[in-house]
């Protein structure tokens, strides 16, 4: 249950920088979206991780996919 809330941790300061690029209007600045795409690629796998140390592996997919869009988002 630690990792799970370190993880959500990470993922709720993640948005929080996220929103703060928003509302600067920094989301198009490369460097910015660099970042947040190194943050995001630590915590998918993370994710990963622990969602299979206490799930079926059935939901990992739809667990997962909301931040695997994001990740995008930050490459394109």
């Amino acid at each position: 249950m630690i990792e799970e809330f370190k993880n959500g941790i990470r993922m709720a300061l993640h948005a929080c920088r996220l929103a703060s690029a928003i509302l600067d209007e920094r989301t198009e600045d490369a460097s910015v979206r660099a970042e947040l795409a190194r943050d995001m690629e630590s915590i998918v796998p993370e994710r990963r991780r622990i969602w299979l140390a206490r799930n079926r592996e059935g939901g990992l997919a739809d667990s997962l996919r909301v931040l695997d869009e994001q990740l995008k988002t930050y490459r394109a």
